[in-house]
């Protein structure tokens, strides 16, 4: 099996203890399913030599929706309904780490590594559907309707989503320093110096170059016809989407800017001391959004707008929710310091800390809906299909979050449940030590770990039936493992123990079989 399927356990009813471990077996993620208030089934994929095609966005679908987060990709916004439990999806693991972003078009999911190779997959059953190389690692991934399009050092191609095709490849002058940005039929990137190119998505023809008055470009955002460039130094510039003129340019005394939210009538934007910077479309102040300063340790990610609301999530780990005016509104702390970029989707906001641990926040009020810890920290951007967010995590791995529509309850783990395959594998540890016990049914070797969020010290033991002890771990902050060989015919004792006795926490419980 390989290193990605892992297999799961969910808490049943509350009978006599009893443990078995399966061998090959990892619960796919559900097909998709037609948007709510729709009765057509999902588009089924074509089969073509043997391998089926994604599913494709409709041909007319605005460029603007597809969004990485926060809106389903084929347009309809069920999304907004979202209650935020959460539960741990498939593992993805490619030839090697994952070094941007992932995108979704369709329901294809599309992976870049570390060694130039890009992969399509079906986001539900993970099966392969294309591979291409590029000459060096993937540095930025984006989606429209008819294309991916991939970023590595000084070149960005179109691939046919289809059949993994490189349509056209266009070198830049110098290497790609941005995201790389597809709106409108445009692709937009930030080079090293100050330049920033539009490129053809169509054809790959060069459609303007603009330099940012001699600052080295940080980040891009573009729509509504604006292309927003964020330069070194504190500079925020606004360039017109179809000639790169600039149309209006707006500094602060700051190293840094994250980078802009762009809406149809108003930019805003935050530095990395917590100004915050709201500008209409022609760049003058609109009334009531004079600009303020957050009381925030270093805001490193975009402001996020709800509503009447600004969202900031700072280098600290926490989340400040402030009138448009400034007024604060509410504080979400995180355990750890803030990883990867939160996202939102309708009323709730997913964001990660540090530790691995994920957290769904409701934006109203700022409650904690629920929780799950993951093996390693998210990274970057997520990328949204079906119910289910895509994150590239830092051990180069890309897991799926399914965020579900109905609650789901975290189950306690004690030693009056049983607990069967396939689903599942976060609770509340009820106790400071549980046993459980397990029965391998063939001779098979398994790697065993716990992570918790917040983070705290457990241990695992391993024992055969008559007490011998086969594997163990010290107390580990960051995630406990064992590797063990298991026996077919014989009972283990699984041992979960907290090194803090009655420190509440989530803890996630994994069991991959190695071979």
């Amino acid at each position: 099996m390989s290193r990605g399927a892992i297999i799961r356990l969910l808490a049943c009813a509350a009978v006599p203890l009893c443990w078995f471990v399966a061998t090959g077996c990892t619960p796919d993620d559900p097909a998709p399913m037609p948007p709510s208030g729709s009765t057509s089934p999902a588009p089924q994929p074509e089969v073509r030599d043997g391998l089926p095609e994604p599913v494709s966005p409709p041909p007319d679908h605005p460029a603007h929706s597809f969004s990485r987060v926060g809106r389903d990709l084929v347009g309809h916004e069920r999304v907004t309904a979202v209650t935020g439990s959460m539960r741990p999806g498939r593992t993805y693991v490619f030839d090697a780490p994952a070094s941007a972003a992932p995108v979704i078009w369709g329901d294809l999911l599309v992976v870049g590594t570390a060694l130039g190779s890009v992969h399509g997959v079906a986001s539900g059953s993970g099966e392969p559907r294309w591979s291409v190389d590029v000459p060096s690692a993937v540095s930025a991934l984006a989606v429209d309707e008819q294309a991916v399009y991939v970023a590595d050092r000084s070149r960005i191609s179109r691939v046919d989503p289809r059949s993994g095709a490189v349509e056209w490849t266009l070198g830049t002058a110098s290497p790609i320093v941005t995201a790389l940005t597809a709106r409108e039929g445009s692709l937009y990137a930030g080079l090293a110096g100050s330049e920033v190119i539009a490129v053809s998505a169509a054809d790959g023809r060069l459609l303007w170059s603009a330099s940012v008055r001699d600052r080295p470009v940080d980040r891009i955002a573009a729509g509504y016809g604006t292309v927003c460039v964020v330069g070194e130094g504190g500079m925020l510039v606004s360039l017109d989407a179809a000639t790169g003129e600039a149309r209006w340019e707006h500094g602060i005394d700051q190293a840094t800017i994250a980078a802009a939210t762009m809406g149809a009538d108003r930019v805003v934007a935050v530095g990395v001391e917590g100004t915050v910077v709201i500008r209409g479309e022609d760049g003058a102040e609109d009334e009531g959004d004079r600009g303020w300063t957050v009381d925030a340790a270093p805001v490193l990610v975009s402001p996020i707008e709800h509503g009447e609301k600004v969202v900031l999530a700072d280098g600290a780990g926490r989340i400040h929710a402030y009138s448009r005016d400034g007024r604060p509104l509410w504080t979400f702390d995180l355990p750890l310091h803030l990883a990867g970029v939160p996202a939102r989707i309708g009323d709730v906001l997913i964001v990660g800390d540090a530790g691995g641990g994920l957290f769904a926040i409701d934006l109203n009020e700022a409650a904690e809906i629920s929780r799950l810890s993951l093996r390693s920290a998210i990274s970057g951007e997520a990328a949204f299909w079906d119910g289910r967010l895509f994150w590239a995590l830092r051990d180069g791995t890309v897991r799926s979050i399914r965020v579900d529509e109905a609650p789901y309850e975290v189950p306690r783990l004690t030693a009056d449940q049983t607990w069967v395959i396939p689903e599942g594998g976060t609770f509340e540890l009820a106790d400071d030590e549980v046993t459980l016990s397990m029965r391998a049914r063939r001779d098979a070797t398994f790697e065993i770990s716990v992570t918790s969020s917040p983070p705290q010290p457990l241990s695992i033991r391993v024992e055969r039936e008559e007490g011998r002890l086969i594997a163990s771990s010290s107390p580990q902050t960051w995630g406990a493992r064992v590797l063990v060989v298991l026996d077919a015919g014989f009972s283990y004792r699984l041992i979960v123990a907290r090194g803090a006795p009655g420190r509440r926490s989530t803890v996630t419980l994994e069991i991959e079989q190695l071979r």
